[in-house]
């Protein structure tokens, strides 16, 4: 089971689930269904880059309003990945995922 959680991303202060076979993000627009799947997919690359914003001077745009950073982070059991913005800092701790080519739990 593969679980992520965010923190701070865009308009999302909080939110920690479990993805596991098919999942669903369901909600209401502007409840933050693509900032999660852009948090999910910028950590899994190990790229900062989040709606266009590849420019490390506009990290600082990914982090919600009035908070100082934000994080997204992947944890398959034996591993995780985690970004941190505004810095663009990326961390991989443990066993890669496996079966995932270059360490990404989503390859």
């Amino acid at each position: 089971m593969l679980k992520a959680r965010i923190r701070n991303v865009l308009g999302v202060e909080a939110a920690e689930f479990a993805l596991e076979g098919s999942s669903r993000i369901a909600g209401r627009n502007g409840e933050g269904k693509s900032s999660l799947l852009q948090a999910i997919g910028a950590v899994a690359a190990g790229e900062p880059a989040i709606r266009g914003i590849t420019v490390k001077g506009q990290r600082g745009l990914v982090v919600r309003n009035g908070a100082d950073m934000a994080t997204a982070l992947l944890d398959w059991g034996t591993g995780t990945q985690r970004m941190i913005w505004p810095a663009g800092t990326f961390e991989n701790t443990g066993a890669p995922f496996p079966g995932g080519a270059f360490g990404s739990p989503l390859a």
